[in-house]
């Protein structure tokens, strides 16, 4: 196949989203949001702002079958 997965992640920026590398962290609320910034930070390797409550992080994994 070559090259490394990433996962495209809706953001508000030129692109319209943002790559996440596996094992990174990016943030699910507002799926639907066109306006949303800051959903994945550095690929993912650096956790946006954790709040208390309702979060909804994911951790992108890959896995070998």
């Amino acid at each position: 196949m070559g090259g490394q997965l990433v996962l495209r992640i809706r953001q508000a920026t030129e692109q319209g989203y943002i790559e996440c590398d596996p094992q990174g962290v990016f943030d699910t609320e507002y799926p639907e949001s066109k306006t949303r910034r800051a959903r994945v930070t550095d690929r993912g390797h650096t956790c946006g702002t954790i709040m208390s409550g309702n979060t909804s992080f994911c951790v992108f994994l890959e896995y070998d079958i």
